[in-house]
């Protein structure tokens, strides 16, 4: 899986975050309505309907950790509006996170572990897989 990552290394970022985006609609699609904005200048990249309410999602492709052992996410500024519900985070050798906007906190930002932290520190560490089902905040 690791070389897959490398051959997109040299494609642009607006491929890299349709990839992303295509990968949750084919996670999500077999059990929730989900559609697609014309235009996503608000940060809206899906739309999931479930239980009669629409969740506003950014998706996020992530292609490397940012530590060793984690990722982190921060938002842009213009994300920062309540605007969004999830942030769906794309990790291609694990699989999808689903974030809670409002558990990212502010300034919004979350670190996910994908392993366990060389000091083997386990408190006030946020995984990965805690959030890979949707939606796990209910």
């Amino acid at each position: 899986m690791v070389k897959l990552i490398d051959e997109f290394a040299d494609i642009s970022s607006v491929r890299k975050g349709t990839i992303g985006e295509l990968a949750v609609i084919k996670a999500l699609l077999p059990y929730y309505n989900v559609y697609v904005p014309v235009c996503d200048d608000q940060e809206t990249d899906l739309i999931v309907e479930h239980k009669n309410t629409y969740d506003k999602v950014n998706v996020k492709n992530i292609g490397a950790l940012t530590t060793k052992t984690s990722i982190e996410l921060r938002s842009k500024k213009h994300c920062e509006s309540k605007i969004l519900d999830v942030i769906a985070v794309y990790y291609e050798p694990i699989g999808i996170a689903y974030i809670p906007f409002k558990a990212m906190g502010y300034p919004k930002y979350i670190n996910l572990a994908i392993h366990t932290a060389h000091n083997n520190q386990s408190k006030k560490r946020t995984y990965f897989y805690q959030y890979m089902r949707y939606p796990e905040f209910e």
